[in-house]
């Protein structure tokens, strides 16, 4: 946890305090990722320091893996040109066309949604 005494000039300074943590699982057999990410957050340091109950938001978001190498536009380039006729360039792990690709992404994203929505039941 980290600590930053009301008492120093710069918590003074501060209105409010937000914490993220970010969990990341690389999907086995496929070139996705599954990333959890919890905010905290608390109105003053002094409640952060009493250990107040936080406001807790999360995301889950799926990536490739090499979705932001991958994205990166030349000059001159279009985001379509990168990814492909195909979205190829995108979807690498996925075969055939663009509409197989596709279906293997979401194929890939019902299945991580049942995981984790089965997750409760175990």
């Amino acid at each position: 946890m980290i600590r930053l005494l009301a008492n120093v000039p710069l918590a003074t300074k501060l209105s409010s305090v937000t914490t993220k943590s970010i969990y990341r699982f690389y999907w086995k057999g496929s070139g996705y990722v599954l990333q959890f990410t919890i905010n905290r957050r608390w109105q003053t340091i002094r409640d952060m320091n009493t250990k107040a109950r936080p406001e807790i938001d999360f995301d889950v978001t799926i990536y490739g893996e090499d979705w932001d190498q991958d994205s990166r536009v030349q000059a001159g380039e279009t985001v379509g040109k990168i990814w492909g006729d195909d979205f190829q360039g995108l979807l690498r792990d996925e075969e055939g066309d663009a509409l197989n690709r596709v279906q293997g992404l979401i194929r890939t994203v019902l299945e991580i949604r049942d995981f984790i929505g089965g997750a409760d039941h175990n």
